[in-house]
């Protein structure tokens, strides 16, 4: 860097900045921009701080925020190449429309963050429809510029490992499994897995002989409300070597949900103040507009048995175990009839217009990333 040899500590936080720090004295050796980012123009390397534009200003009204809460590199793992010097780096693209809550206050237990989610819901199972939102990023610290890019059709990202014999592999979302050349991103070898990859792969040798495996399934908060899948999201650890020739397993398409909601009148304000208790305390698991992808329960295709014991689950939390947690401290008996009442609601109405407007813009339309840094 600069012409030296520097012992370094190399990080690429969810700002969208990729920092190179000499790991003796702390000093900060270069700060790039690593993907997209409006909030700021660049970071100052005397104070090492990023030099704000405004645009990430959203106390007063909405603003438009690049990167959006993923981030420009999550935790899935990033790798380094002695060979190559380089950095191989799972990058994202994303937004994020930012609203603020007007009659904000602290509760505890609550999220807190500020945010009007009734406001958000719209908006949030559509997000940026990015040409390639994510990518498998070379980065050159020591020129603090991109090496090479690999650009993947899926907002979910996957680890990465880097093999001294000059490869690098990485899963990806869409269910393929990849490796690519070290100097220049060639794609030399792929598997399609059939099930969204997050995972970094690990390789190992038994007897001389070399394995790169990789746990394969979608989990976390993309597989909430960021995509939808038409298959069942089977964890499960795959294993490769050279020559092998074992079959995959098959991947299981998703059932369509069965809904068995009862009918339950109720008045529109009572949907409207169900909508936004659902916004703010069930949509970050569940899906906005009650409309999960899987993962975790669609409330809409819930049992009978569930919709005849919904207090004792919502407020008892007779399903703690299993991972839903009472919110007896944050929403009264007449807060979880509303929201129950929205969700039924919900369920017996079916696909609305938004929901085939959007399944119809997730197939046709995409927004190169570039359009959003101005």
């Amino acid at each position: 860097i600069g012409g030296r040899r520097r012992r370094v500590i190399m990080q690429a936080p969810k700002n969208g900045f990729f920092y190179v720090l000499d790991r003796e004295t702390g000093e900060l050796l270069s700060a790039e921009m690593i993907v997209e980012v409006n909030w700021a123009s660049h970071v100052d390397m005397k104070t090492g701080r990023p030099v704000e534009t405004g645009r990430a200003e959203w106390s007063e009204g909405r603003a438009f925020v690049v990167p959006g809460p993923p981030g420009a590199h999550n935790w899935h793992p990033m790798a380094f190449s002695p060979k190559t010097g380089l950095v191989y780096v799972p990058t994202l693209d994303n937004a994020w429309p930012y609203v603020p809550k007007r009659d904000f206050r602290y509760v505890r237990g609550a999220m807190n963050t500020g945010e009007d989610f009734p406001a958000l819901a719209p908006f949030a199972r559509a997000m940026v429809p990015y040409c390639s939102p994510s990518h498998l990023t070379a980065w050159d610290p020591a020129r603090g510029r991109r090496a090479w890019r690999v650009n993947h059709d899926h907002p979910v990202n996957g680890g990465v490992l880097a093999t001294a014999g000059g490869l690098v592999f990485q899963g990806n979302g869409g269910g393929s499994f990849s490796a690519y050349a070290d100097d220049d991103g060639r794609k030399l070898w792929e598997s399609e897995v059939g099930i969204g990859i997050m995972a970094p792969p690990v390789t190992y040798s038994v007897d001389g002989e070399q394995y790169v495996a990789v746990l394969a399934g979608i989990g976390g908060t993309p597989s909430l409300n960021y995509v939808d899948l038409d298959y069942q999201n089977d964890g499960r650890l795959l294993a490769y070597k050279l020559g092998g020739n074992a079959p995959l397993p098959p991947v299981r398409p998703r059932a369509p949900g069965q809904v068995d909601a009862p009918p339950l009148p109720a008045t529109a304000e009572t949907l409207a103040r169900g909508e936004e208790l659902f916004s703010t305390h069930c949509a970050r698991c569940h899906g906005f507009q009650a409309r999960s992808i899987g993962f975790l329960p669609d409330l809409r295709h819930a049992s009978r048995q569930v919709h005849e014991t919904w207090d004792s689950v919502v407020l008892g939390g007779t399903l703690n175990q299993k991972g839903m947690a009472s919110f007896a401290d944050l929403i009264s008996q007449e807060d979880s009839a509303a929201i129950h009442a929205y969700v039924v609601h919900e369920a017996l109405r079916g696909p609305n217009l938004l929901d085939r407007g959007l399944a119809w813009a997730r197939e046709n339309l995409c927004v190169p990333s570039s359009w959003l840094a101005d």
